[in-house]
């Protein structure tokens, strides 16, 4: 097992897919810097971002959303269903390994290229942020009715970076068991792209929906599309709120349990797959 940890590990870290995901991340922060210079010159009573918020700041803007959804449909596309389309995972099978374990070391390998890409995400908005945005010792937030220090926003980014990593992973399950089950590139990215689109249309309808119908908590309600709670729920844990982290964890752990007992139990029969 051992071996075929760092068999995968040594294969996927220098597959150009993964290399271009790293390379894509100085794009998108000089994009989120260009649209929070904008946001600055525009609101005058507290700058939007500063260096100490902009990493903070930038998941707010919904092609951050796609962005990052998009990274892990990539992946698991690349990494999973790209071999069993080629069949390229029947020369890890002749080596005596199950389906199941190379499945859940290739996901592991995914999990693990996740959470390099936001450490890497994360460090390289602070370097480009200290050039860029003005430094801050008292900060203004929506995320407080209080003044917050730079040590408090910085530990708030922590703790949504490491939400955002939670949920992220649970896509990559999410994804990972259709990209076994179709065994096709252009299906799993098709379902992939289809649950981001439709998690957008499921917030106007539950928007439209909350207009007329009372006693339904249309934030809590939207934390079942993982996007959304990337997008809203995440900030509503930051803040504070103890309900929606519990809502959270339950969501995401039900996801968790769903697509990885599926993705298990199909394992375990290969001539479904090979």
């Amino acid at each position: 097992m051992k071996q075929l940890i760092h068999s995968e590990f040594k294969r996927y870290f220098s597959k150009k897919s993964w290399l271009g995901v790293l390379g894509s991340i100085p794009f998108m922060i000089a994009l989120m810097a260009s649209q929070s210079l904008k946001a600055n010159q525009i609101v005058t009573l507290d700058r939007v971002a500063s260096f100490n918020t902009f990493a903070l700041y930038t998941p707010l803007h919904k092609i951050f959303t796609f962005y990052l959804f998009a990274v892990v449909i990539l992946l698991v596309v690349t990494t999973i269903a790209s071999e069993y389309e080629k069949s390229e995972i029947r020369m890890v099978l002749i080596r005596g390994y199950s389906t199941r374990q190379v499945f859940f070391v290739k996901l592991m390998m995914i999990v693990l290229a996740l959470f390099i890409f936001i450490v890497g995400y994360v460090a390289c908005s602070y370097l480009v942020a200290s050039v860029i945005f003005e430094h801050q010792t008292v900060i203004s937030s929506f995320l407080s009715f209080d003044d917050l220090t730079s040590v408090q926003v910085f530990l708030m980014t922590l703790k949504y970076y490491g939400l955002l990593f939670l949920i992220l992973a649970v896509f990559a399950m999410v994804i990972a068991f259709f990209a076994m089950f179709t065994k096709s590139v252009i299906s799993t990215t098709v379902i992939g792209l289809l649950i981001v689109v439709a998690s957008f249309g499921f917030y106007m309808v539950t928007q439209l929906v909350g207009r007329y119908i009372s006693g339904i908590d249309i934030n809590q309600l939207n934390l079942l599309a993982l996007p959304l709670m990337q997008l809203k729920g995440a900030y509503q844990i930051v803040a504070g709120h103890t309900t929606s982290l519990h809502q959270s964890l339950t969501i995401l752990g039900s996801y968790f349990i769903l697509f990885m007992g599926s993705s298990y139990y199909l394992t375990g029969r290969q001539d479904q797959f090979i």
